[in-house]
């Protein structure tokens, strides 16, 4: 992946998941890896992440979990029609 600006990559997230998410800014202003947890997030996570110097980004439980819905959802049919 190359380098992403952290504000572009927040308004990236928040159109993909079709939401107002929320941001803090604890890293650098690159991204350079993204590690992705779904559910919400609390306020361990944000206290975790600024201690550690690491940016973070929070959808809510809802959004973040529809993609692995869909994706079962996709597998169950294709494994479907192969019966």
């Amino acid at each position: 992946m190359q380098p992403v600006d952290f504000n572009e990559l927040v308004e990236r997230f928040s159109d993909i998941l079709a939401e107002d998410i929320k941001a803090w800014q604890f890293g650098g202003k690159k991204v350079k890896r993204i590690g992705m947890i779904t559910g919400a997030g609390d306020r361990t996570d944000c206290l975790h992440s600024a201690k550690i110097g690491m940016n973070l980004i929070v959808g809510s439980h809802t959004f973040t979990e529809i993609f692995g819905v869909k994706a079962l959802a996709h597998k169950y049919t294709k494994e479907r029609r192969r019966e």
